[in-house]
């Protein structure tokens, strides 16, 4: 593996991928959260990219019927920018998702190239591109973080999650993925199961950056479709969202890596 080609690591545009190597930790929660809160300061600037391919579930948590998926994409490849936006299915907070196909069979079609070549698409277009992912470091997977600038782990207050995760880095090491920037987050922080965050992060190798706290209303609002940073129905999950927001944007409206908003969706060059 190579660290992000030149294109990607100059521009100020972001592209974040979201790794849980165990499934259950909440990695797609934190994924349409992250993207919500996102495009709440840069509406139709962020994109959402379902690479869960057999099991995604971006479409269901956020209420939408997309026409057209990644499988479009990867039947009709080659592909430009222009028709990598026509994919895409719009969300009511000014978010733009590029959902997984309807079928598990239909994910056997798209490779690692598709991927690469979607993700670098989206990047010419919008300022950030979050990807949800499937659990474990499939080729796939593999391929996003190759683009990635940066990486945000989800760990639960598990042991199998988190040593799972441990495992997972160690191997990102070994290929040399190591160019992204790494955001830890904690999911299920407050959760009295014997678990020291102190252990956890010494295990780990790095601190928490964010500590999500468990609550019911994350389970009521994947079950209604509206993720909580659109409803707002929990000030305590809200507030732990926008600390994951802040990680890419500062108080003044740039990013973390020097970046304005700017509109740029459909005026880039594919």
């Amino acid at each position: 593996m190579t660290s992000p080609p030149e294109e990607v690591a100059a521009d100020p545009s972001r592209i974040i991928t979201i790794l849980s190597p165990k499934g259950g930790a909440g990695k797609t929660s934190s994924a349409t959260n992250l993207a919500v809160g996102l495009a709440k300061r840069y509406p139709r600037e962020v994109v959402l990219v379902d690479l869960d391919l057999q099991f995604g579930d971006v479409a269901s948590n956020m209420r939408l019927q997309p026409t057209s998926t990644i499988i479009d994409l990867a039947r009709a490849w080659p592909v430009d920018s222009a028709q990598v936006k026509l994919a895409l299915t719009s969300h009511s907070s000014g978010l733009y998702t590029l959902c997984a196909p309807l079928s598990p069979a239909e994910a056997d079609e798209i490779t690692a190239d598709h991927v690469t070549g979607v993700l670098r698409a989206l990047h010419r277009s919008f300022r950030y591109v979050v990807v949800d992912t499937d659990p474990g470091l499939s080729e796939r997977v593999l391929s996003a973080l190759d683009v990635s600038t940066d990486m945000v782990m989800i760990c639960s207050t598990e042991v199998p999650s988190i040593r799972g995760l441990k495992k997972a880095l160690e191997a990102l090491d070994v290929v040399g993925l190591t160019s992204a920037r790494r955001v830890l987050v904690l999911n299920r922080s407050n959760a009295k199961v014997g678990v020291d965050i102190g252990q956890l992060e010494r295990t780990i190798g790095r601190p928490v950056d964010v500590r999500v706290p468990s609550s019911i209303d994350m389970v009521l609002a994947t079950n209604d479709g509206i993720p909580v940073m659109e409803s707002g129905r929990n000030p305590e999950l809200v507030r732990a969202f926008e600390h994951l927001v802040e990680q890419f944007v500062t108080d003044d409206g740039k990013d973390h890596h020097g970046g304005k908003p700017a509109s740029r969706l459909f005026k880039r060059k594919g």
